[in-house]
């Protein structure tokens, strides 16, 4: 019974934040220039624990076709020193405290969902797609989905971090 009430609840909690997510407006891919800091909104996901115990910081969009999706600092956990051990040498080149993980590899592309067109991040070695939405002008909201399945596996927030260091337009 327990497990049935946490899968509904789960359930529950994605519903409400797709709904959340659907209601906002789309954003472009220039928009997204920049160094973003994540958080998951979704909690009961495999995806956010992973995240939040290999100390992930958020995703580096320098243009739309040069994107590191998974950013890490400091480790706050053991997966997040093994994490930092076998990722050390792929150290972000803007700066050496944030490191990058090669899976992370990726390209912004303007992709539609549930009849919007908006930025949506498309890994390059891994089937999984980020859909964006804006919340203002420094915050959007991301969907990942894994490719193709029209499912949400996690929500999570962006904030707009630095938007000159890592542009290399010079945005």
């Amino acid at each position: 019974m327990v497990a049935y009430r946490m899968r509904d609840e789960r359930q529950s909690r994605l519903d409400a934040l797709r709904r959340q997510w659907e209601e906002l407006p789309p954003v472009s891919c220039e928009q997204m220039i920049g160094m973003w800091r994540g958080e998951a909104m979704s909690a009961h996901s495999i995806f956010a624990t992973l995240l939040s115990e290999s100390s992930w910081y958020g995703k580096v969009f320098r243009t739309t076709e040069d994107v590191d999706a998974l950013v890490f600092a400091a480790p706050q956990s053991v997966i997040g020193l093994v994490n930092r051990a076998m990722i050390a040498p792929w150290r972000l080149p803007e700066d050496r405290r944030f490191v990058r993980h090669p899976l992370g590899a990726a390209r912004l592309r303007i992709r539609a969902l549930s009849g919007v067109r908006s930025a949506a991040m498309c890994y390059r070695y891994l089937p999984i797609v980020d859909h964006f939405r804006r919340i203002d002008a420094g915050s959007v909201m991301g969907f990942m989905e894994l490719r193709g399945s029209g499912a949400p596996e996690l929500f999570f927030r962006l904030e707009l971090a630095d938007r000159v260091r890592y542009s290399r337009d010079g945005i």
